[in-house]
């Protein structure tokens, strides 16, 4: 493991480069700079993952690279509604009543989910910690969200689910 002196001589000689290459990539200047502080210090925290003190640069880069690319994913499919839009659309339904209503299709656990995440706006880190789970499982738990929600609306409308059938009674033979 590389010792605090190594590094901060590497750190001195090659934050530079890390700039650079973010920039060769599209970054601005400033953002650049930023990305390129998170990497080293994300560098600093997991250098005993490092193989080879020799590839620190690389390693560095990448992990640039890595984190930046994650964080344009992860706000890519994000948009900003503000109350206007929310309220009256161009349809004529209120989305708001609309998002509810997805929502009660969905078992309350995966409500929950979806409304730490979609309406007060946690990140996967802040809902892992609240769960106490790891933020792999919260992703998990989003997509089997997703894929059973999908699912529930893609069933032709009047057919109940089984758990459903049963609170409704319907599974009841008509002398009881």
């Amino acid at each position: 493991m590389l010792s605090a002196e190594e590094f901060d001589i590497s750190y001195q000689q090659r934050f530079a480069s890390t700039v650079r290459y973010l920039s060769f990539r599209g970054l601005h200047s400033d953002a650049a700079n930023e990305w390129a502080q998170a990497a080293w210090s994300r560098a600093w925290e997991r250098r005993h993952q490092l193989r080879t003190d020799a590839d620190l640069p690389k390693w560095v880069n990448s992990i640039a690279i890595n984190m930046y690319r994650n964080a344009l994913q992860s706000t890519r499919n994000t948009v900003q509604l503000w109350d206007a839009e929310i309220r009256v659309s161009e349809f004529g339904f209120d989305k708001g009543i609309l998002a509810n209503e997805l929502l009660n299709l969905t078992a309350a656990v995966d409500r929950k989910l979806l409304h730490q995440r979609f309406y007060m706006g946690h990140s996967d880190a802040e809902i892992a910690r609240d769960y106490g789970i790891s933020e792999l499982a919260v992703r998990l738990r989003f997509y089997r969200a997703k894929v059973r929600l999908q699912a529930t609306l893609a069933r032709p409308p009047g057919r109940l689910r089984f758990s459903e059938s049963r609170l409704h009674g319907s599974d009841r033979t008509s002398g009881q």
